[in-house]
């Protein structure tokens, strides 16, 4: 079971990353300020993952703030793709990441 929390952990940071560029190609604005959005904001999210919330990362966060980075980005992805008309993928996205964090806290996963 604590294998396949991990494995869903993986999934929602991959689909986390899919819902922030989906966001960014629904923003009402120029194609160039879309294409911008959608490949830029991933790609500065992915980056700062990569340093303060990934397993090895060199400045990785304390355990409670990085649980508290967790939920606000994940939150951010929910509510973006709430905003970008996607209510249902929305709340399906905020309670799997709600499960899995439950699990990775009460596991120590987290």
């Amino acid at each position: 079971m604590k294998a396949l929390n991990l494995g869903l952990a993986f999934s929602l940071e991959l689909a986390l990353l899919v819902a922030i560029a989906y966001w960014g190609f629904q923003l009402d604005g120029t194609t160039s300020v879309r294409w911008l959005a959608t490949i830029g904001a991933p790609t500065v999210l992915a980056l700062a993952w990569g340093q303060v919330a990934a397993p090895h990362a060199k400045r990785r966060l304390p355990r409670l703030r990085r649980f508290a980075f967790k939920i606000l980005v994940f939150a951010c992805g929910a509510a973006l793709l709430y905003s970008a008309g996607e209510h249902g993928l929305a709340i399906a996205f905020g309670t799997l990441v709600s499960v899995n964090l439950g699990l990775a806290v009460a596991w120590n996963q987290a």
